[in-house]
């Protein structure tokens, strides 16, 4: 029997000894939203996918993983463009004192007339003041990748992101491998397959997804599968004036169910825009161990 006061701890362990080896998202800046490039900063963070269009926005977010309330992340974010540059920066929770980490990360890059690269970088810190020391010091971390989009033609966008490419110190609470994604488009639907390459040192294939999109008016819902093991999601977002809300929830046999919650003030949409072609982005309906 585990004491209660030993429960939280006991199942954030089990939490990250099932995922590990596995493509999973980090739990930094995950929003609500289908993969790929979107307007909102907090994907830009998570990616280092450049917004199409830039402007000033502030991201506000809040995820509660695979159903652990001492598992919880709160983050914000602001971003702004100038002409062809893109820029973002936000800050990071995740979890209790004693299990849980601090982020702050910045992205930066430029989008071009059907394209955009962008490179992000991240540093952590354990919350745990008894925390091992490592090269960058006692529970420090730090990690820098990068991200790229391109949209050859009308409805078609592709993209890939290594979010990790360099890490020193502490090791981030969970891997981020090299991910690729084809999105296309014709509305009111769109759709998109989205491959995570295997874990390093996994000896798996990595993990394939697709999903759905279907948008109506200022709002979009969409639908998403993925595999090993199989499984699926769900989210909604919507714009009224200048803010956009979005919510997403993501089942697991085995782990429970992960909520995210969002809300984008200026110009993010929160929402992907998985297929549109050019810098300007479709109208407000278009859009995350």
């Amino acid at each position: 029997m585990i004491a209660p006061s030993a429960r939280r701890p006991f199942s954030f362990a089990v939490l990250i000894a099932l995922l590990g080896g596995r493509a999973v998202g980090a739990q930094d800046f995950a929003a609500p939203a289908p993969p790929g490039p979107g307007d909102a900063p907090v994907l830009f963070l998570e990616s280092a996918l450049p917004a199409a269009a830039g402007a000033l926005a502030l991201d506000g977010l809040v995820l509660r993983w695979n159903g652990l309330d001492e598992l919880v992340t709160r983050a914000v974010a602001i971003g702004f463009g100038a002409r062809k540059t893109r820029v973002a920066a936000g800050l990071s929770q995740t979890g209790e004192p004693e299990v849980g980490w601090t982020c702050v990360a910045l992205a930066a890059g430029a989008a071009l007339d059907g394209a955009g690269l962008g490179v992000r970088a991240a540093g952590r810190r354990d919350r745990d003041r008894g925390a091992l020391g490592g090269a960058l010091g006692p529970g420090l971390g730090a990690e820098i990748g990068f991200g790229a989009w391109l949209a050859p033609s009308a409805g078609v966008k592709v993209w890939t992101s290594a979010p990790q490419v360099w890490r020193r110190g502490t090791l981030p609470p969970l891997s981020r491998p090299l991910t690729w994604g084809v999105g296309l488009e014709s509305d009111p639907v769109r759709g998109w397959i989205l491959h995570r390459s295997p874990s390093r040192g996994a000896r798996d294939m990595g993990e394939l997804s697709g999903g759905v999109a279907f948008v109506t008016g200022p709002a979009i819902a969409w639908i998403e599968a993925r595999e090993r093991p199989l499984r699926g999601g769900l989210g909604l977002a919507a714009r009224a004036r200048s803010a956009t809300i979005a919510a997403q929830v993501d089942g697991h046999p085995v782990l429970g169910e992960t909520v995210r919650l969002s809300v984008s003030f200026g110009a993010a949409r929160s929402m992907p825009d998985p297929a549109s072609a050019g810098t300007s982005p479709a109208p407000p309906a278009d859009r995350s161990p």
